[in-house]
């Protein structure tokens, strides 16, 4: 007799300890989970490098349509003349750039989205003209 009412103590206690270890895992499972999969514990979208690209020109020297994208070459402000640079955007965002007066700032994605011809396409975010000294004054 004392030897089954024992054994349903320790099958009790044995059962109450799983309990125990599944909870625990549960909520160690649980600690800092989210919806989304983000890098963070709160779920937010933070990053620590700026996602975008801030390109001031004074002229565009070419622009070209590849593929049914827009291929732009540049002379980036402040840099000698024999310099330029050529970026590749996403789709013709033309619209983007009506009324637009030179030297502006191109503000598009570091990442680019897909490759043409080899090349990342990156996609235009807003396209602002700048005022220099001699328009302040």
């Amino acid at each position: 007799m004392l030897k089954s009412t024992a054994v349903k103590n320790f099958s009790k206690l044995l059962l109450l300890a799983a309990r125990l270890v599944l909870t625990l895992m549960a909520a160690k499972g649980a600690f800092g989970a989210t919806t989304n999969s983000r890098k963070n514990s709160l779920g937010t979208v933070s990053y620590q490098d700026n996602p975008y690209i801030y390109l001031a020109a004074d002229k565009v020297l070419d622009a070209a349509d590849v593929e049914g994208n827009l291929n732009l070459r540049l002379h980036p402000m402040w840099t000698y003349m024999l310099f330029d640079q050529q970026v590749l955007f996403c789709g013709m965002p033309l619209d983007k750039m009506e009324g637009v007066a030179v030297p502006f700032v191109i503000t598009y994605e570091r990442r680019s989205h897909r490759m043409v011809q080899g090349v990342g396409c990156h996609n235009i975010q807003k396209i602002d003209s700048v005022q220099t000294t001699r328009e302040v004054k």
